[in-house]
């Protein structure tokens, strides 16, 4: 009777250790099913950093590319600009130059022309005196028979008359000259002065397209800045998303070698159940 009793004792403990073994196994299942649910969200989420890691990748490629021709282009535009700069200090210098010279010219030929101009008239004045006194020597009461002599050998003043006559007429052709000279002088000055506007124009466009250029490369600058922010952010992520596995996977694998020890204790428990239950039958046999 006092065995039995022990018997009986020994089916409760062991019924309340498969019970406590049984609930200890269930949640264990249910950790590692939460376990495996956050490896597979994990999984997921790190895919989904990789696709936008491999997007980032590329426009940070294409970003530094745009940087470096944009850098090229800089260089090439500062080059050109160099060049054109030396090229167009040099064309002002020339310019300066001519337009002085021009300038020299044009006051010099208007001071001839003045000189010319008062030659002139002082000549016409001189010829009109000349005329005057001949007229008033035709009119004298004192010609003598001397005078057919006279008509037919012209007299110094005649000679005069016609030599003044003659340097006035030199002197308009050399007047008009002077004017033609001048006139070409000044459609000259006009024309470099319009070439000179045309490089200062042509400076300013460059610079214009320098500054566009550089402002250009500030904000290709600024965006592969961000992002490469962007990128050492996910990549970090990244990082704390593959930590964050390992460690789950760690914790699985503790999950299921303690579900393997429970599982050999369950057996072994069934194994002392059946050597209970052998001892006691025979017992009862004999």
């Amino acid at each position: 009777m006092l065995e039995l009793q022990y018997h009986n004792e020994d089916l409760e403990k062991d019924k309340t250790s498969q019970n406590c073994l049984g609930r200890g196994m269930e949640q264990v299942a249910k950790k590692l099913g939460v376990a495996h649910e956050e490896i597979q969200r994990l999984t997921d989420e790190l895919q989904v950093k990789e696709k936008e890691q491999c997007k980032l990748d590329s426009a940070l490629k294409k970003a530094q590319l745009e940087i470096d021709k944009l850098k090229e282009n800089l260089v090439k535009l500062k080059e050109n600009d160099a060049a054109d700069l030396q090229k167009a200090k040099e064309q002002n210098q020339r310019l300066d130059e001519e337009i002085l010279a021009l300038r020299n010219r044009v006051r010099s030929l208007d001071s001839e022309k003045k000189v010319l101009g008062e030659m002139v008239e002082r000549l016409k004045g001189e010829v009109c005196e000349s005329q005057e006194n001949k007229q008033l020597g035709n009119h004298s009461p004192g010609k003598t028979v001397g005078g057919e002599q006279r008509e037919q050998h012209p007299s110094s003043g005649e000679k005069l008359k016609y030599n003044q006559q003659g340097e006035v007429q030199q002197l308009h052709q050399n007047l008009h000259r002077l004017q033609i000279l001048c006139n070409s002088a000044e459609n000259e000055l006009r024309y470099e002065r319009g070439q000179n506007l045309d490089l200062k124009q042509h400076n300013s466009l460059l610079q214009e397209e320098n500054i566009k250029i550089k402002i250009e490369l500030k904000h290709a600058q600024q965006k592969l800045l961000d992002s490469t922010k962007m990128c050492s952010s996910l990549t970090a992520e990244y990082k704390h998303c593959q930590q964050k596995i390992k460690e789950l996977e760690l914790e699985v694998l503790k999950h299921t070698q303690s579900i393997k020890s429970q599982n050999n204790l369950q057996e072994k428990l069934v194994q002392e159940k059946s050597k209970v239950a052998d001892a006691e039958e025979k017992r009862s046999s004999s």
